[in-house]
């Protein structure tokens, strides 16, 4: 990971008593959360909770070979992750009719890119944009607007133009989903890509009914298995996991972009596919590592102004993840949220 994220604070939980061993805190300068020794984060796994849906919202706008209609692909604009304003629109709608009105009174965390991560994007050569488009091809492909009991036969128009209809990634279903972890409660968004029935109408939760699409290539070799199993394995899971989406559905492509397997995979069942193997992820661990991070980030994030900022990263040689605070740089908030707070 070579990502930097801003922290804009609107309030901090109080936080007492935290030991955290390898750690500088400084409480508007630079604090580190060592990486190492991950031993420390074995032993009893952090208590998380089943993630409940409270909002969400949209963004509008023979082998199966996915390179099919890449001449018309529409892309969103390459300008980095989404901004959470969307997130917090949807929450300040959510909070209207909830009871729990410190709903949005917590720290925000949204995504930026660094000069490292755009310069080795996915889409930083020609061959690395075709590739992109292979997984937003295979969702296409995967997906259809009505129910499967719905279609009468093979020559549905719903299944015959799936293989000409316009890839277009500005249209996006996003999942606001609360959860905990330890003791820190979790609000996250998650673009979803489909779903297995009918959405439920609330309070039911729509989560276990969500399906998660990727593509990797196919595995042909010992080298292939452990890099899936190690890599691919643990960015589907933990993807998949923290939102609650239940299941993984992969489309195995060659060198071409042609789709020669397809196979599911239940995102609970995902870490015991890599139990016990060498040189192998733990998902205790993972999690353990993150309740224990969000516990420190929460006694360094001290100043009390939602118009102030912290940037979080983690950059070679990836030993410390990094807590700076920059005070009015990069302010999370939009102009409608800072004036929200204001007449609030």
């Amino acid at each position: 990971m070579s990502q930097s994220n801003k922290n804009s604070k609107l309030k901090l939980s109080n936080v007492t008593d935290y030991p955290q061993k390898r750690t500088k805190i400084d409480t508007q300068g630079l604090n580190q959360f060592s990486i190492h020794p991950l031993a420390r984060f074995n032993g009893p796994c952090s208590t998380f909770k089943q993630p409940v849906e409270i909002m969400s919202f949209s963004y509008d706008n023979e082998h199966c070979n996915l390179s099919h209609g890449y001449e018309t692909f529409v892309q969103r604009e390459q300008s980095g992750p989404e901004p959470i304003h969307s997130l917090l629109d949807s929450l300040a709608y959510a909070q209207k009719s909830s009871t729990d009105k410190n709903l949005i009174k917590t720290d925000l965390v949204e995504e930026h890119e660094t000069e490292y991560t755009k310069e080795n994007s996915t889409g930083s050569t020609p061959r690395h944009k075709l590739m992109s488009y292979w997984g937003y091809k295979f969702e296409n492909l995967s997906t259809i607007s009505k129910l499967p009991s719905e279609i009468t036969s093979p020559d549905d128009p719903e299944l015959i133009n799936r293989k000409t209809s316009i890839v277009n990634t500005n249209v996006q279903y996003c999942s606001v989903a609360k959860t905990s972890l330890g003791d820190n409660k979790l609000i996250m968004g998650a673009e979803v890509d489909c779903l297995c029935d009918v959405k439920p109408e609330r309070p039911a939760n729509p989560v276990d009914k969500y399906i998660e699409l990727k593509t990797s290539k196919i595995v042909e070799s010992e080298k292939d298995t452990f890099n899936f199993e190690r890599y691919k394995l643990l960015k589907f899971w933990a993807q998949s996991f923290l939102i609650g989406i239940p299941k993984v559905i992969v489309g195995f492509r060659d060198n071409e972009g042609c789709v020669k397997s397809i196979k599911e995979f239940k995102t609970m069942d995902i870490p015991k596919i890599v139990k016990g193997k060498n040189g192998m992820w733990n998902a205790t661990v993972c999690l353990n590592f993150a309740n224990k991070f969000f516990e420190w980030l929460r006694t360094v994030i001290v100043v009390d102004d939602p118009n102030s900022s912290y940037t979080i990263s983690f950059t070679s040689p990836f030993k410390d993840i990094k807590v700076e605070f920059v005070d009015k740089k990069n302010s999370v908030l939009a102009e409608r949220h800072l004036d929200s707070l204001k007449s609030s």
